[in-house]
């Protein structure tokens, strides 16, 4: 059988991301939309400040127009990001622990015209780049508009009509964990797409259009305490952690809660005690993130005490290694669910199933979305056998229209319809699909392949390790060989050679990695993903006796 596998049609409504939000908050409209530190947001309040945002850019901006948000997770993000799409602009995203270097080339690439910033990072930007408008949203200093105060005229030509399938809504750049960032253009459409893929995959029923509007309902059954699909309309307390400057947390995080009508509590910066602290006092039953967070959740003692209302656990970025998949399941009533996806597809590609009757197989990604097609090819583009290892690629509503100014690389990647990934994978008989590696981060050995990820696996498995990550080192002999960066648990200590000879014992003569170096922490990206190419430039200037 071919490893080329797809998923159910249903029907992706044509429609600008903005009618998410209003939808809700015609529907719910005094429900909490937002809740940051001591104050939160209705829907209705939501709605109106965005209006008002709008009606400030609409003499500032033109339809396709690119307005840059460069803040943590608040809602002015929310309030400037609906806003914009209601005037046609289109939303980049800037996270704010990007240095000055990289703030800079994703505004000069992308030709913000506006960006909302805070002051710091404000006066930087106003001395160099041309960003026409900053607006800040922390004080009032008379140098930069102040946030308060775009919020205080209406426009009635609010919001503009937008072509859902042509019009950009983002213009998200990738994280840089393997080269430049590109800019991803993602229409309307692409995000509908998955919002609404998501939509189906959490609550089994499929939304309907009146008017132009979203309306989704469960099935009776799944508002009961015997529910088989987590999510409930209306009902559920999310925690926001991935930054929604990001792919996955735009769409995940943000609008995909909102059209949910669920309350989003904000944690702007991950600190343990205090994620835990929240997810317990605040009964929250969505929540998750890269498998960074997982592993720092699991080291906290008596974790399981904090995670008593989740009934759905997201994890993605990255692969979530086994150990980590079993202790957070034994701990909470709800779901893991396991995903894939990326910037260039809006993100979300696969899902392990969320309903309580199906299978979720640890270690995978799961299954496609709705009317997502994924198949497994080789070198020659031709489609491998299930069980067999080739690159992924992947054919949808959500794949992107292109890079940004990027005509090259953007037919790289997609060909004929079809957006070839990178990522090294399988899918087994079932029709799930596996992520064994990214194709940049397959270490070549004296002619053999050595996927990390199998090491890392291993390495999760020993009570020691917190955090791993393999890579390899350029060897004049071999080509490359492995090396482990590890973190270990608070209060242990073992020897770098101990962890290196326990790995090696469980692995193939060639896959044997060479050195272990114990690190107080690993580089991340802003979502959480391990930052490999850091630390192959650490690999390459370690003595390897």
């Amino acid at each position: 059988m071919l490893s080329h596998i797809k998923a159910k049609t249903i029907k992706i409504p044509s429609i600008p991301v903005y009618r998410v939000l209003e939808s809700t908050a015609f529907k719910f409209p005094e429900r909490p939309a937002i809740v940051h530190k001591n104050s939160y947001l209705t829907y209705s309040k939501l709605l109106n400040f965005s209006y008002h945002f709008a009606s400030y850019l609409y003499d500032l901006i033109d339809k396709g127009d690119r307005v840059a948000i460069n803040l943590w997770n608040c809602p002015e993000f929310a309030i400037s990001y609906y806003g914009i799409l209601m005037v046609g602009g289109v939303f980049v995203g800037c996270n704010p622990l990007l240095s000055n270097k990289e703030l800079q080339y994703i505004l000069e690439d992308s030709k913000a015209k506006v960006v909302i910033t805070c002051k710091e990072k404000a006066e930087f930007i106003k001395e160099h780049t041309d960003i026409e408008e900053i607006i800040i949203t922390d004080e009032r200093t008379g140098k930069f508009t102040f946030f308060k105060d775009t919020l205080k005229k209406l426009h009635q030509e609010i919001p503009l009509d937008v072509e859902p399938k042509t019009d950009l809504a983002h213009l998200l750049y990738t994280g840089g964990t393997t080269g430049t960032p590109k800019g991803v253009m993602l229409t309307h459409y692409n995000v509908i797409a998955n919002i609404v893929q998501g939509t189906v995959h959490n609550i089994g029923v499929e939304p309907k259009i009146t008017n132009g509007y979203l309306q989704i309902t469960n099935n009776p059954q799944d508002l009961t305490d015997n529910w088989e699909y987590p999510i409930r309309i209306g009902k559920e307390r999310v925690l926001a952690i991935s930054p929604w400057t990001h792919s996955m947390g735009i769409t995940s995080w943000l609008n995909q809660p909102i059209a949910w009508g669920a309350t989003i509590y904000i944690l702007q910066r991950f600190e343990l005690k205090t994620f835990l602290e929240m997810i317990r006092d605040y009964k929250i039953t969505y929540v998750g993130g890269a498998p960074t967070i997982a592993a720092r959740v699991v080291s906290y003692p008596n974790f399981e005490e904090y995670l008593g209302h989740v009934r759905l656990w997201f994890s993605g970025a990255s692969a979530l290694p086994e150990e980590l998949f079993y202790k957070l399941q034994n701990a909470i009533e709800g779901v893991i669910a396991e995903g894939y996806g990326l910037t260039e597809a809006s993100p979300a590609v696969s899902r392990n199933p969320v309903e309580k009757s199906k299978i979720r197989k640890p270690g995978s990604v799961g299954i496609p979305y709705p009317n997502t097609e994924i198949k497994i090819v080789d070198d020659n583009g031709n489609v491998v056998e299930r069980g067999e290892v080739g690159e992924v690629v992947v054919k949808g509503p959500q794949v992107m229209k292109g890079y940004w100014n990027k005509e090259r690389e953007t037919k790289d990647v997609l060909r004929d319809g079809w957006l070839y990934t990178g990522d090294i994978g399988k899918i087994d008989e079932d029709g799930y699909l596996y992520i064994v590696d990214r194709k940049k981060d397959v270490i070549i050995y004296k002619g053999y392949n050595i996927y990390p990820r199998k090491i890392e696996e291993i390495l999760y498995t020993h009570p020691a390790v917190e955090q791993c990550a393999v890579v390899g080192k350029k060897d004049p002999i071999a080509g490359e060989i492995p090396i482990a960066f590890i973190v270990l648990r608070k209060g242990i200590k073992i020897d770098e050679d101990e962890l290196m000879d326990f790995v090696n014992k469980q692995l193939s003569y060639y896959e044997k990695i060479k050195k272990v170096k114990i690190v107080e922490s690993l580089p991340t990206s802003g979502v959480g993903k391990i930052l490999k190419k850091e630390l192959r430039k650490i690999a390459n200037k370690l003595d390897i006796n």
